[in-house]
């Protein structure tokens, strides 16, 4: 079976994602696009590059829009818009985001991670902003421990360095993980 134009272009830009070549990448993944504009995969890859690295937050906030405008179930998508609105520091409206991150992957440690981060600059309490950062660490995210005592001081870390040991065992997981994008926090 003969590729498409769109994953030609699609898989030219992981090509220049891998080699550090992200002008290129993100003009292939805009190709990709222009050719399938329903191409999630090359929208989220943009997306993440676009603010990740080229600090486009605008466009990458376009393209998770657009994502979301074709597939609503879209976890990625909810992700990666609330790390760009909190860029943006656009944090009451990247919570929801976070929140419905949470609702189609519960054990993402990075919507926790962010989801904690974000609602320590809208002020939550300390135990709502720990209780996330502290599932966070639970899921594997072991910085998480360290943005706690970032926030409150070395006598706040929690039980983090108590489990820490707990934490490199196997996460019982109550579901399957979904394929997860390779470009995130």
């Amino acid at each position: 079976m003969r590729m498409s134009k769109a994953e030609h272009y699609y898989r030219e830009g992981i090509l220049d994602n891998c080699e550090n070549r992200f002008e290129e990448a993100y003009e292939c993944y805009s190709k990709a696009i222009e050719s399938n504009p329903t191409l999630v995969e090359a929208l989220l890859q943009r997306g993440i590059l676009g603010y990740k690295i080229l600090k486009r937050y605008r466009d990458a906030l376009s393209d998770f829009n657009k994502i979301l405008e074709i597939d609503i179930s879209c976890a990625a998508a909810y992700l990666h818009r609330g790390i760009v609105k909190c860029n943006l520091r656009l944090f009451n409206e990247a919570l929801p985001d976070f929140d419905q991150a949470i609702r189609l992957q519960p054990n993402d440690e990075r919507a926790y991670y962010n989801r904690g981060k974000n609602k320590y600059m809208l002020k939550f309490s300390k135990e709502e902003v720990c209780a996330d950062l502290e599932l966070s660490f639970k899921l594997g995210a072991l910085h998480a421990a360290d943005m706690i005592r970032h926030f409150y001081g070395e006598n706040e870390a929690f039980t983090a360095e108590n489990s820490r040991a707990s934490a490199k065992k196997k996460v019982e997981i109550s579901e399957p993980l979904k394929t997860r994008d390779t470009h995130t926090q």
